[in-house]
């Protein structure tokens, strides 16, 4: 099948431009993931649950002493960096099923309004 000068192929010419959300979403991806995956984000969130569970442990044993650390401030912290996981784990599946969705519809095996054909 030979294309005629200037013409695109049909999968290039309907494909419609990412909204705001989705280039928002890829940017941050983009922003996050490299630094999210790195061991050292994971063993900085365990050594301050660790230090801020000693923290409480410490005022429980000796009321007198007075930190102005919660083990609440780890668990905060906890939560952000699995948040922040989630949020890439789940922008990486997008992807991976946006490209899937692109090969069965240039195979013809995806109907246009993204149903199985």
């Amino acid at each position: 099948m030979t294309e005629k000068p200037g013409h695109k192929p049909l999968l290039r010419r309907h494909r419609k431009r990412p909204s705001l959300t989705a280039r928002i979403m890829l940017l941050a991806y983009r922003w996050l993931s490299p630094i999210i995956k790195r061991p050292g984000v994971t063993m900085a969130t365990g050594f301050s649950l660790l230090v801020t569970g000693g923290a409480e442990l410490w005022e429980t044993i000796d009321p007198a002493s007075e930190t102005y650390l919660d083990s609440s401030h780890g668990v905060i912290l906890f939560g952000i960096v699995t948040a922040m996981r989630g949020f890439v784990e789940m922008v990486e599946g997008l992807e991976i099923m946006g490209i899937d969705a692109e090969i069965r519809h240039s195979r013809g095996t995806l109907d246009d309004d993204g149903g199985a054909g």
